[in-house]
C-alpha cells in the first residue's frame, strides 16, 4: 500500500510539472502571437521627441556616463533603460520590434516568477484545481488591454520594471519569513537594500512611490503583528533604502508642475479623484478599452465591483491570517492602489477618460493579481458554501479578461496596419504633409528630423 501511495504521489508531481510547462508555453505563445499580428517596425509617439539630436549623438559619439546621469533629471528618468537603449540602437537599428520582443522576454520572466510563487504558497493537491489556479495566476499578466505597452518601444522598460518590482516585493516577503534561517542573513538584507535603492534610482521613472508604499506598509504591519526584534535589520534596511532612494530622486529632479486643475473647488476635486479611482480599478483591466472609452458608465460599474471585492480581499487577508504564510498579495494590492493615486495626480487634468489609457493597465494589473491570489487562497481554505462565492468571483474575472483578450485580438491586425501606414509615410517623407504625419503622434518636425538621421545612418527602415 505504501508503495502504491508513493508511486501515485510521484505521478501527481510529474503531472503537475507538465501542467506548469503547458501553461507557460501556452501563455508565452499567446503573447508572442499577439505581438506578431499587432506590432510593427516603426516606433510611435514619444520615441520621436528630440530624436534627431538624440540619435545623432548615439551614432556619432562614444558611450559617456555624463550623458546618462544628467542632473537635474526629468520626471520619467530611467538611466538603466538609457544604457540599454544605446546598445539596442547600435544592434537593432531603431527597430520597434526589438523593444517589443525584448519586453516580451521580461513578460515571460513575470510568468515564471508568478508560477514559482503559486507553487510555493498556493498550490492545492488536486490536479484539476492546480491547473485552474495556474491559469488564474498568469491571466492578469496576459491582459491585452495592455496593448499600448505590448506593441510599443516602451514595452522593454515597463516589463523590466514590473518584473524587478515583483522580485523585490517577493524578496522582502521571504526575508520577513526566513529571517532566522539564513546563516548569512545580514548579507541578504544588504543585497535587498542595495537592489531596492538601485531600482528606485536607476529604472523606476516616477512609478516607485507605489513600491515604497507597499514595502513600508508591510514592514509596519509585520512590526505590529509579530514584534520580532530579530527583524529590526530587515526593517531598517528596507526603510533606509526606500527613504534614501525617494529623497535622492526628488532632490535631483528638475522643477515640475503636477497637472492639478486649479479652477475647481476642493469638493469637486475629491469627487473627480473618487471617480478616477473607480475608473482605474475596473475600467482599464476588465473592460475592453474601446468599450471603456465609449461608455464611461461601464467603468463605474466594473470599478465599483472591483473596489468592493478589494476591500473584502484586504479584510479576508487579515481574517484568514494569510500573513502567516505570505505578504505578497497585499504588497501587490498596495502597489496598485498607490500607483493609481500617483497617476491621477499627474493625469487627472487631461480628463477622466484619459485614465482608461492602456498604458496604466500595466500598474493596475499587479493589484488585480494580488486580488486573485487572496480569493484563490480563501477558495482553497474555506468551507464549501463560501467556496461557491469565491469561485464565482474568480471565474468572473477569468471570463472578463478572456473577453477583453478576445476583443483586442481582433483589433490587433488593425494596429499593425496602422504601423504599416506609418512605414509608407516614412518611406515617402518628402511628399508627406504635416497633417499626414499626425499619425506618428509626435510633432511633425521631430518626426522629420528623426527620419533624416535614420536615413543618414541606415537605421530602422533604411538599415542595410
Amino acid at each position: 500500500m505504501h508503495n502504491i501511495v508513493g508511486a501515485k504521489n510521484i505521478q501527481n508531481r510529474l503531472i503537475k510539472k507538465i501542467l506548469y510547462l503547458i501553461t507557460f508555453f501556452m501563455t508565452a505563445g499567446y503573447i508572442c502571437y499577439y505581438i506578431f499580428i499587432s506590432a510593427g517596425q516603426v516606433p510611435l509617439m514619444d520615441y520621436w521627441l528630440n530624436s534627431k539630436e538624440y540619435l545623432e549623438m548615439v551614432m556619432t559619439q562614444s558611450f559617456q556616463w555624463n550623458r546618462i546621469f544628467i542632473f537635474p533629471h526629468a520626471l520619467h528618468w530611467n538611466p538603466l533603460y538609457t544604457i540599454c537603449d544605446y546598445f539596442l540602437i547600435h544592434i537593432f537599428r531603431c527597430d520597434n520590434r526589438a523593444y517589443v520582443y525584448g519586453g516580451m522576454m521580461f513578460s515571460y520572466a513575470i510568468f515564471t516568477l508568478m508560477l514559482m510563487i503559486y507553487r510555493k504558497h498556493f498550490e492545492p493537491d488536486n490536479l484539476i484545481a492546480t491547473f485552474i489556479g495556474i491559469v488564474l495566476f498568469v491571466m492578469p499578466f496576459i491582459n491585452l488591454n495592455q496593448w499600448e505597452i505590448f506593441t510599443l518601444y516602451c514595452n522593454l522598460q515597463f516589463m523590466m520594471r514590473i518584473f524587478t518590482y515583483l522580485v523585490l516585493m517577493y524578496f522582502l516577503d521571504r526575508l520577513l519569513y526566513n529571517y532566522g534561517r539564513y546563516r548569512k542573513g545580514m548579507l541578504f538584507i544588504c543585497v535587498f537594500s542595495i537592489a531596492n535603492l538601485f531600482t528606485i534610482f536607476m529604472m523606476s521613472q516616477a512609478y516607485f512611490p507605489g513600491l515604497i508604499a507597499a514595502e513600508i506598509a508591510v514592514i509596519l504591519i509585520d512590526m505590529i503583528i509579530y514584534r520580532k526584534k530579530e527583524k529590526k535589520y530587515i526593517y531598517i534596511g528596507t526603510l533606509l533604502s526606500s527613504v534614501i532612494g525617494f529623497l535622492f530622486y526628488y532632490a535631483t529632479l528638475q522643477k515640475i508642475e503636477i497637472g492639478i486643475r486649479k479652477d475647481i473647488g476642493f469638493f469637486d476635486r475629491m469627487m473627480n479623484y473618487s471617480k478616477g479611482l473607480i475608473i482605474m480599478l475596473g475600467g482599464g483591466e476588465l473592460v475592453p478599452q474601446t468599450v471603456a472609452q465609449e461608455n464611461i458608465r461601464i467603468n463605474y460599474i466594473m470599478g465599483s465591483i472591483i473596489l468592493v471585492l478589494a476591500i473584502m480581499a484586504v479584510f479576508m487577508f487579515f481574517k484568514m491570517k494569510i500573513y502567516n504564510e505570505t505578504y505578497f498579495p497585499l504588497l501587490c494590492m498596495i502597489y496598485a492602489f498607490v500607483s493609481i493615486i500617483v497617476i491621477m495626480l499627474g493625469r487627472m487634468s487631461y480628463g477622466l477618460e484619459y485614465l482608461t489609457s492602456s498604458r496604466y493597465v500595466v500598474e493596475t494589473t499587479v493589484g488585480l493579481s494580488g486580488l486573485i491570489q487572496i480569493y484563490w487562497w480563501c477558495f482553497l481554505k474555506k468551507r464549501k458554501v463560501n467556496r461557491v462565492v469565491h469561485s464565482v468571483v474568480l471565474f468572473s474575472m477569468l471570463i472578463a479578461i478572456g473577453y477583453v483578450n478576445k476583443t483586442e485580438m481582433k483589433i490587433g491586425p488593425y494596429r499593425k496596419a496602422y504601423n504599416q501606414n506609418m512605414v509608407d509615410l516614412a518611406l515617402g517623407i518628402d511628399n508627406v504633409s504635416d497633417e499626414e504625419l499626425q499619425i506618428f503622434q509626435a510633432p511633425p518636425e521631430d518626426v522629420r528630423g528623426g527620419i533624416e538621421v535614420m536615413k543618414k545612418y541606415h537605421l530602422c527602415l533604411w538599415r542595410d
